[in-house]
């Protein structure tokens, strides 16, 4: 497993502590309810939003990653 897993500024989540609104994933990272990313494809080439998913303690459930078109 990967020691430092770099977080496009792309990448977007629903926050259950902003009311489900969409947040930076990075800025979970920083949350006392962070728990991780699942690496649901190790070793694939995929897109960040597709081979992850968060782990987020507030409701204990693997929240879907969104990706913002630049």
């Amino acid at each position: 497993m990967e020691d430092h897993i770099e977080i496009p500024g792309h990448a977007l989540v629903h926050c259950p502590k902003e009311k489900f609104l969409l947040i930076r994933t990075a800025k979970c990272v920083e949350c006392e309810h962070f728990a991780g990313l699942n690496d649901r494809f190790p070793g694939a080439d995929v897109a960040f939003s597709r081979r992850y998913g968060l782990l987020c303690k507030h409701d204990t459930v693997q929240r879907e990653i969104k990706e913002l078109a630049e």
